[in-house]
């Protein structure tokens, strides 16, 4: 009795992001990526890959009834590529899903300032912190202190999300008062006092 021999490839799979939550997102957020790996017959096991570009995003995540989630806040400030890459089964082939870009925006920060001497004396030293604070993780740069519109000195870096800077009143400083009554002079310190 003539017989065959005959080979059955793997099915072809096909995979795609089907959410990508939020987007855009902010800086240290959450964001929670959902693949689904879909084929002709029966429903494809294994796992699935997310990437960022070429990068791997954390480690490859076994899909549940053909879903795979993966939450990350490990993306940086830029529009990221985002693809998930099925590993294949038994069944089915791998395959990988288009791009989907996951655009990551600058977080808030919050600066605090404080004073070593309020109120001060003229020609007294005088150091002013301040503090930058951020929804995740400690705020790196520089901080520029002001006096109204002008510079105080040169911008500070950060260290620990803390810059501070010295200052002693100078007397071009103190000319700026000069002719002023000592009724406008008291009420000038009282709302520094004040503020």
């Amino acid at each position: 009795v003539p017989s065959s021999a005959f080979t059955i490839g793997a099915a072809i799979s096909t995979t795609a992001i089907t959410n990508a939550t939020p987007n855009p997102s902010t800086f240290g957020a959450p964001v929670t990526f959902t693949a689904t790996v879909t084929g002709p017959g029966g429903t494809p096991t294994g796992t699935v890959q997310f990437k960022d570009g070429a990068a791997n995003l954390g480690t490859p995540v076994t899909l549940v009834a053909g879903v795979a989630t993966l939450a990350t806040s490990a993306l940086t400030v830029a529009s990221h590529p985002i693809t998930a890459v099925y590993s294949g089964d038994a069944n089915y082939s791998t395959s990988t899903s288009s791009i989907v870009n996951q655009v990551v925006n600058l977080a808030g920060s919050s600066t605090a300032l404080g004073s070593s001497l309020n109120p001060s004396t003229f020609g007294a030293s005088v150091t002013f912190t301040a503090t930058v604070t951020g929804p995740s993780g400690t705020p790196t740069g520089t901080v520029q202190f002001k006096d109204g519109a002008a510079n105080l000195g040169t911008p500070v870096a950060l260290v620990a999300g803390v810059a501070e800077v010295a200052q002693r009143a100078r007397s071009d400083v103190a000319a700026g008062y000069r002719g002023l009554s000592v009724a406008k002079l008291t009420d000038l310190r009282a709302k520094a006092g004040a503020s």
